[in-house]
């Protein structure tokens, strides 16, 4: 897939390599203090095996997903398949099937990515934020981007 921003790391603190996150206040205000985390705690949340993505690497990974440049359809299928269970549930692979398009969320270090991409991978946004918000307000904006985006393409094509 020839990704160009994407590898392992060891180092968790660096004030070089880590770009500071922030923290809302009870009022909604974001705090200007960059928050600072401990080494252990960090290590916790590295058991993804201490791996890095830009951006443009993560769309490329999915679209080579979705067009079998990793593993042939049939494995994806049974991957993003639904079986039948006693609840309802959308949570698959890594990311939450909403019929039309994937969703993913995550919160590491007080930053918060979220993406949403269509099943191809062909139109998506990925948005990224340095402060995490409880009320998902940073989810809800990532969906209506994304539904811009698919409403703008609709009306061009």
């Amino acid at each position: 897939l020839e990704l160009e921003h994407t590898g392992f790391y060891d180092v968790y603190n660096s004030p070089l390599t880590m770009i500071p996150s922030y923290k809302m206040d009870d009022y909604g205000n974001v705090d200007p203090t960059p928050l600072f985390y401990s080494e252990s705690s960090l290590i916790n949340e590295l058991g993804t095996g201490n791996m890095y993505i830009s951006t443009g690497d993560l769309v490329i990974l999915l679209q080579g997903l979705f067009d079998e440049k990793l593993v042939p359809k049939d494995i994806i299928k049974k991957v993003f398949t639904r079986n039948p269970a006693s609840v309802s549930y959308t949570y698959k692979a890594g990311l939450y099937d909403q019929d039309t398009n994937y969703y993913g969320h995550g919160v590491f270090r007080g930053n918060e990515p979220t993406l949403v991409v269509n099943k191809d991978a062909s139109e998506g946004v990925i948005f990224l934020s340095d402060v995490y918000t409880k009320d998902k307000w940073n989810v809800d904006l990532t969906k209506k981007l994304y539904q811009q985006v698919v409403n703008f393409q609709s009306t061009t094509n």
